[in-house]
């Protein structure tokens, strides 16, 4: 868990932070080829969208110790990871305004010292230095219009005891802000207008630096649409046509390349936050969804979905042996996935080892010898190497050989969830996923990621933040699900083995949705009862993952029952 480093003369840091913001400082963590490809790839994808329509600039907001070196623990590296993304990329259109940030002869701080995020005095001089580069502008005299208020920050909430400070803040733009989505954080959407402005219209792709921001930018344009998540989906840019587009990204997420290839939708993330459990005001979210898409948000499976809604699935990857009459392709290959879906399941659950030159293929054992005509450790082997490795069992006559995550997920298209047992979590598997699904095109948000600790889900959490991060359970304690669930609150849900003890299912079910996380259920055994399904069914079970498909149909008939236990007045009426 993130924690505050203190630094001189008690300024706070961000410590910890599964972006590993200290040793992309001191130069320990550096950025590799292959992400660097994804940043200029990430470009010229932008490039290629907008081409002579409208402006770009990506800013990349500084992190607190760029701009504050001499009160930070540790030492600057020469060369960190945002020297590489800047020579990749250039600086035409890139906005990386430390130097303006860190020279500021202002009494005002742009950095508080216990908040990770720069002040709204910051964030003013960066929205002014945009206006520059696009050729607009707005009086700098607003800074003495700012006002001392005192609160808990975000590093300074993460001391014992809590500490307390005195930022400097600048009231809200809300009067020129005439959309508001209603949701927080990842998946909000603000929408100012002014007609007093210079600039025409722009649309704003960014994480949480972005929200000051948006005090300052409707000064410059006549319409900003801010929205609020670092991938670019460009349906939003379709419906604004805007002249301008600035994509913010903190420059502690760099590592992580986003993505513009066209394959991100945000509505699902918005759908599924409008239909969480504590949501109290739904309605009014509906109303803005509507509003603006001008349709309904649809109910899909995703963290805290409730009412009816259709349980989900997956098919056993290591195996699928749907019925023992029935010719079947072997576990983990690219033709069992295809053949889940034409069984009638709605995703595939795979496991995957690292190959010697760090990439993923579909294996279960971290050794050829189970599975394969050959023997040894996978990791042994690079992955050209493993691609002629024979795997035990042939399909429609054809020798199947071992496969990549890539292969699968390309293969997989559209049609389902895909359900990634990674093991092992570690920047390299990570970084191996990332280049899967971008290169695969795969919509990150069927993807559902097993985490086994806590601490591997928080990582993978940061990482995937479109994708669904589920923590394995192996044995659920029948008196423990307070601290199960309690486990697993930063993640979107829970993976246990009911062991056809529907009772215990029930009851971490039902406490699971409360906290808003998902049910997810394996049942690895092909004696599932239709009664024992249509139970799992009836109780909300979120994702249902066996090898039996026999009774799909039967426990579908019973999710589309206006009965269904959590369907609401509204519901049965429809």
């Amino acid at each position: 868990m993130a924690t505050a480093v203190s630094g001189r003369e008690g300024w706070l840091f961000l410590g910890n932070d599964t972006n590993n913001s200290a040793d992309q400082f001191t130069g320990n963590l550096v950025l590799t080829d292959d992400c660097l490809d994804r940043w200029l790839q990430y470009t010229i994808d932008i490039r290629k969208k907008i081409a002579d329509d409208a402006q770009h600039l990506l800013v990349v907001a500084p992190s607190k110790e760029s701009v504050l070196s001499e009160y930070y623990p540790f030492e600057k590296a020469k060369r960190r990871p945002i020297d590489q993304l800047l020579e990749k990329i250039g600086t035409s259109t890139t906005l990386f305004p430390s130097t303006l940030l860190q020279n500021s002869e202002a009494d005002l701080p742009t950095y508080p010292k216990a908040d990770s995020h720069w002040t709204d005095f910051g964030a003013m001089l960066v929205a002014q230095e945009i206006g520059r580069r696009f050729g607009g502008s707005f009086s700098g005299e607003l800074s003495s219009r700012f006002s001392p208020r005192r609160s808990f920050s975000d590093l300074g909430s993460k001391m014992s005891p809590p500490v307390e400070e005195a930022v400097h803040r600048f009231g809200e733009y809300s009067d020129r802000r005439i959309y508001d989505n209603l949701i927080h954080n990842h998946g909000r959407i603000w929408i100012y207008e002014n007609t007093e402005a210079r600039l025409k219209s722009c649309v704003l792709y960014g994480d949480s630096f972005s929200i000051s921001l948006c005090k300052w930018l409707p000064r410059l344009f006549q319409r900003l649409t801010y929205v609020h998540t670092t991938n670019i989906d460009w349906s939003f840019y379709d419906k604004e046509r805007p002249q301008y587009v600035i994509t913010e990204i903190a420059e502690r997420f760099i590592p992580r390349a986003p993505v513009a290839s066209g394959s991100f939708d945000l509505r699902p993330t918005i759908a599924n936050k409008i239909f969480s459990l504590d949501n109290i005001i739904k309605d009014k979210q509906i109303s803005a969804y509507r509003d603006y898409f001008g349709n309904e948000p649809e109910q899909i499976t995703g963290k805290g979905a409730v009412g009816r809604h259709m349980t989900k699935f997956i098919a056993w990857g290591q195996d699928i042996s749907f019925n023992n009459d029935m010719p079947q392709p072997p576990g983990n290959s690219v033709p069992s996935v295809d053949f889940a879906y034409k069984c009638g399941f709605d995703g595939v659950e795979i496991d995957v080892q690292m190959s010697r030159d760090k990439e993923l293929v579909l294996m279960h054992d971290f050794t050829l010898d189970r599975t394969t005509k050959s023997t040894g450790r996978v990791d042994a082997l690079t992955l050209e190497e493993l691609q002629s490795v024979e795997i035990l069992g042939e399909w429609l006559g054809k020798t199947l050989y071992v496969r990549s995550l890539r292969e699968a997920l390309s293969e997989n298209g559209d049609r389902g969830y895909f359900m990634l047992d990674l093991r092992i979590v570690s920047h390299r598997s990570i970084a191996a996923v990332t280049r899967a699904v971008s290169d695969s095109g795969f919509n990150p948000q069927k993807l559902l990621i097993i985490a086994y600790s806590q601490k591997d889900g928080t990582w993978l959490r940061k990482d995937f933040p479109d994708s669904i991060i589920v923590l394995k359970i192996p044995e659920i304690p029948s008196d423990g699900a307070a601290e199960v669930i309690k486990s697993a609150e930063e993640l979107d849900g829970i993976l246990f083995n009911s062991a056809n003890d529907l009772v215990l299912a029930k009851m971490y079910t039902e406490a699971a949705h409360r906290n808003g996380l998902l049910s997810c259920i394996y049942l690895h055994h092909r004696g599932l009862s239709k009664q024992s399904l249509c139970e799992l069914v009836k109780m909300g079970a979120d994702f249902v993952t066996t090898q039996n498909h026999h009774y799909f149909d039967d426990a579908r008939e019973v999710a589309a029952s206006p009965t269904l236990v959590g369907a609401t007045e509204a519901d049965s009426t429809n």
